[in-house]
Parts: structure tokens; C-alpha cells; sequence
């Protein structure tokens, strides 16, 4: 019997599920589709189209296709009910409902459901007109704050201000000058919260009701330019895991636990919201310890890439299960999630990425790829004589796991003299500079 697995979604995160959920450690047999793919997807697996892109046109071309589990990966989906959908049709789906998705589709609920649990996290305040958040800012004894606007901004709706005149000028923008429209927003509500200052760490976890068992903490790569220098962009690398030691890791995944997922978990209870998929914790590591950044309700690119690449379990059972309603052993998957391979990813983006466009580019890439290493592919696309070109954006996750995190950026870099394309940008020190949990 075959199992057949559906991931739905367009980029290099979704191709390293495609990748992980096929690696079969069973007798059973696996397909595995992807809904929507890109050219680089393509080359490994088959990439289908929905009859349209609404909610609609995808339930109806997924329910044609009938598979034993479907993987969500973009959060917009998520936000927007498709769960909901398709586990009305009776389908086996990973990833949390609407309600449940507010932790990453709303800012305000997020805030607000961490003071009800007790999750440490900045001080914060929310506003919805520009009067009363200039005022805020005037008042504030802090020189360096955070806006966020609330509501999905593909990685846009954050600015860290360096000064009060920086985030006055921002606030006029948003508010004025349309800033929050030209983020796809409808309404006016955002966050202004404290800076953080420290180390910043990325944990997944496989999440059913009030159970969870947590993957390895992960670091990625925010700004655009070696040294974090440069613009937020969505990601320009990751690596993992973080942690001397496997005891390191363990002690590190227990409190995080307790003191963020599980009192997240019980404070959406609280509120008749059941969680179940992935809860992903962005976390902020400070002199005063761990304090939530946000969460998000999805695999996170591009730590998904070097995470699912370096782990060793077969997740497969996992997400199913989770995905059917079933009871979660955290004990035996918190076991296995913590085995995993020292990864690096390191993203290549086209030119102009993360504030313009680009023109596609032919793509030259490596005849062969040693087997601990793979390209995940984002943005790319065929011409006429079947070539792959690279997309505007981020375009490909070059992905390596060795015994030592040196041996996997040696492995992965080394790789980078094999792929050209013109305007081809990264950063040269991912895998350096990693964060101490302790």
C-alpha cells in the first residue's frame, strides 16, 4: 500500500518536507506531491496546480487528489482557513485552524495571550491610530523600540528603530503616507514594543493539543550582510543544532518548554482554541533569560531547511499522527527529534533581494552533490529549453550536514564555486558566530 503525501506551498522549505517525508524508514511505500512546486521542486518531485488559487480552487483540486496527509506550509493559507477546509472534507491535515493561527496572523492577540499566560516576552503596548503612538514614543524612556504591525507581512511588518526619531518618522509612514496599506494591511493596529538585546534562537514544536515535543534549537541568519549587517530580509541562512552537547540541548528544550509552549498551549485551551501542527518560537536570549519574540504557526524558512535536512527521525509518523487526532508520545518523539546531524544552510538571493526585483537568470549548477548534501529550491523557473532560471528573491538553499559544524560550512560552501547566476548574492559566515544556549 502506498501512502500519499501532499505538501502544499512554492518554496525551499517546502521542498526540504517533500524530501524528508519521502525518506522512508518503513516497509510502506510513499508518493509525494507538492501543490503549486517551482522549477527546482519539479526536477524531484511532481508539481500540481490548483484549479485557482482561492481557498476554494485549492480544497477542490486536494480533495481530487485524495492524499493520507497534507503538510501546509505558508502561513497566509493558514491564516486563512485552509485547514479548517480541508479537515471538513474528512482530510488527514497538519497545521493548526484559523483561531489557532491568530498567534502568528495577529500581533495584538499574541501579545495579549502572553500576559494571560505568564510568558515572559517585551513590554509592549498596542495602538490603532497615530496620536496616541507618537505620544507613546515621545514618553518613552527608551531611545531604541520596535513597531510591529499586526497582521501577515511576508517578514515586512517589523522595524527595529534606532532612535525616537526613527520611529516616529515609521509611525508617520504606516499611518500618513499609507505604509500599512502597501503592506496588504486592512486595518491600523500595531505594536510598539521594548528592544531586546541579546541572542536570538529558533524552536520548533510538533505540536497536538496539550502535548508538544520540541526539534532542536536552530539559529538563523536575519540580516543581509555578513557581521548581521545590512536589512532584515526573510532569512539568508541557518544552522543547527545550537548546544555543546546533546545534555546542552535537553536541558535548554525542557525549560522552553514549560515556560513557553506549554503555557501557550494551556492559555488557548483556556479559550476553547486547540492547537495542533507546528508552533514555531522565535525567542530573544537576555541577561534576564529566555523571552518570547513571536511565535509562528508553520515551518519556518530557512531553519526548516537545515533542521529537517540534519534530523534523523522520520517524521512521517510523526505529522501523521498528530495530523489524525492521535494521542502524541512525547516521550519517544522528544527522543527522536533530538538526534540530528551539525547543519549549515546557506541562501543564495538574486540581485536587488530583499528591496527589488530582478530579471530571471540562467542558473548553473552542480552535475552531482556529495549525499549529505542538497539544493533546495525557491524561486526559480523554465524557459523554452528547459533550463532553470533563477527568480526574484531568495532562490536556492544550498544545505550540508557533517560530524562538525566547520566540516558542513566547508562542505556547503564549497559547493558555492559549482552554482552561478548573474547577480548571486549570500553571506560568507553562516555557521560562525553561533549562539550560546547557556
Amino acid at each position: 500500500m502506498t501512502d500519499r503525501i501532499l505538501i502544499v506551498g512554492h518554496g525551499a522549505r517546502e521542498h526540504v518536507l517533500a524530501h524528508k517525508l519521502s525518506m522512508n524508514q518503513t516497509a510502506s511505500s510513499r508518493e509525494v506531491l507538492v501543490l503549486f512546486g517551482n522549477a527546482g521542486i519539479a526536477r524531484d518531485f511532481e508539481c500540481l496546480t490548483p484549479k485557482d488559487e482561492s481557498l476554494l480552487g485549492i480544497v477542490e483540486t486536494v480533495t481530487k487528489i485524495a492524499p493520507d496527509l497534507i503538510v501546509i506550509g505558508p502561513e497566509n493559507y493558514l491564516a486563512e482557513g485552509l485547514v479548517n477546509a480541508l479537515k471538513g472534507r474528512g482530510l488527514n491535515t497538519f497545521g493548526p485552524t484559523k483561531d489557532a493561527a491568530l498567534l502568528e496572523s495577529s500581533k495584538v492577540f499574541t501579545k495579549a495571550l502572553c500576559r494571560r499566560a505568564g510568558i515572559d516576552t517585551a513590554n509592549a503596548r498596542d495602538f490603532s491610530d497615530v496620536a496616541a503612538a507618537l505620544s507613546y514614543v515621545n514618553g518613552h524612556p527608551l531611545e531604541t523600540l520596535v513597531l510591529k504591525a499586526d497582521g501577515l507581512c511576508a517578514g515586512k511588518g517589523v522595524v527595529v528603530c534606532q532612535s525616537k526619531q526613527e520611529a516616529r518618522d515609521q509611525l508617520r509612514d504606516w499611518y500618513l503616507a499609507g505604509g500599512l496599506e502597501r503592506l496588504g494591511l486592512k486595518h491600523h493596529d500595531i505594536i510598539i514594543e521594548d528592544f531586546l538585546d541579546g541572542s536570538e534562537v529558533s524552536v520548533f514544536g510538533a505540536v497536538s493539543g496539550s502535548e508538544v515535543a520540541l526539534f532542536c534549537p536552530m539559529q538563523d541568519y536575519k540580516r543581509l550582510l555578513d557581521f548581521d549587517q545590512g536589512p532584515n530580509t526573510g532569512g539568508m541562512g541557518a544552522v543547527g543544532p545550537l548546544g555543546n552537547s546533546l545534555d546542552d540541548r535537553r536541558y535548554f528544550l525542557e525549560i522552553i518548554k514549560e515556560s513557553v509552549f506549554l503555557k501557550a498551549l494551556h492559555a488557548l485551551k483556556s479559550m476553547d482554541i486547540s492547537f495542533s501542527g507546528l508552533l514555531y518560537a522565535g525567542l530573544m536570549l537576555t541577561k534576564e533569560g529566555p523571552k518570547l519574540l513571536e511565535f509562528n504557526v508553520r515551518f519556518g524558512d530557512p531553519e526548516t531547511q537545515a533542521l529537517l535536512h540534519g534530523t534523523k527521525a522520520d517524521i512521517y509518523p510523526l505529522l501523521s499522527g498528530i495530523a489524525r487526532d492521535e494521542q502524541l508520545d512525547t516521550e519517544f518523539w522528544q527522543k527522536e527529534l533530538l538526534q540530528m546531524d551539525e547543519t549549515v544552510t546557506i541562501v543564495l538571493a538574486s540581485e536587488g533581494y530583499p528591496f527589488s526585483r530582478s530579471e530571471s537568470q540562467v542558473m548553473t549548477l552542480p552535475k552531482c552533490l556529495p549525499n549529505t548534501a542538497k539544493l533546495y529550491f525557491a524561486s526559480t523557473a523554465k524557459n523554452g529549453s528547459d533550463e532553470i532560471r533563477a527568480g526574484s528573491g531568495r532562490v536556492v538553499s544550498v544545505t550540508a550536514s557533517a560530524s562538525t559544524i566547520e566540516d558542513a560550512r566547508s562542505l556547503g560552501y564549497g559547493l558555492l564555486s559549482e552554482i552561478e547566476f548573474a547577480g548571486m548574492r549570500y553571506r560568507k559566515d553562516i555557521g560562525t558566530n553561533m549562539t550560546k544556549l547557556f
